[in-house]
């Protein structure tokens, strides 16, 4: 009796343990997709710029040059999210390379959810270096605040 308690309760780590890494080995199952990888990588290195930036004045700038110019950097990284955002691979791809890219602000645990949120900036495909709408302005400054708050505190 105590030989079939100790198989099953070895039984039942065994299942525990592999239940829980599912779904590490669901995404690394998939093949990389070398171009999102590199496009969130680059991204991920300005997510880690505009949340310097964030930290040190407690704000999204737009008036500061190097914060538009980080913001307006975005625009692109945005649209290959949108124009794939029913490639699993892709987004899968693209969130590892936002972790290698952000210097640790992006980690593995709150990459796709920074994926996601990268996804809802409606706005930012309206920003350019050149944006001095006052419509725009404000929306995209709430929704990229909530996004860099979302990250490594």
């Amino acid at each position: 009796m105590k030989r079939t308690s100790i198989i099953l309760f070895f039984a039942g780590i065994f299942l525990l343990a592999g239940c829980s890494s599912l779904s590490n080995v669901a995404s690394s199952a998939m093949p990389a997709n070398s171009t999102a990888t590199s496009a969130g990588t680059s991204c991920g290195t300005i997510l880690a710029n505009l949340y310097a930036q964030y930290k040190a004045t407690g704000k999204i700038d737009l008036n500061n040059s190097a914060v538009l110019l980080n913001v307006a950097q975005l625009t692109p990284y945005y649209n290959s999210l949108k124009t794939n955002k029913s490639n699993p691979n892709y987004l899968a791809s693209f969130a590892q390379g936002l972790v290698s890219g952000s210097r640790g602000v992006v980690t593995t645990q709150n990459s796709l959810n920074t994926v996601n949120s990268l996804l809802s900036l409606n706005g930012l495909s309206n920003i350019t270096t050149a944006t001095n709408s006052a419509a725009t302005i404000p929306g995209i400054t709430t929704e990229l605040t909530t996004l860099l708050n979302s990250l490594k505190k």
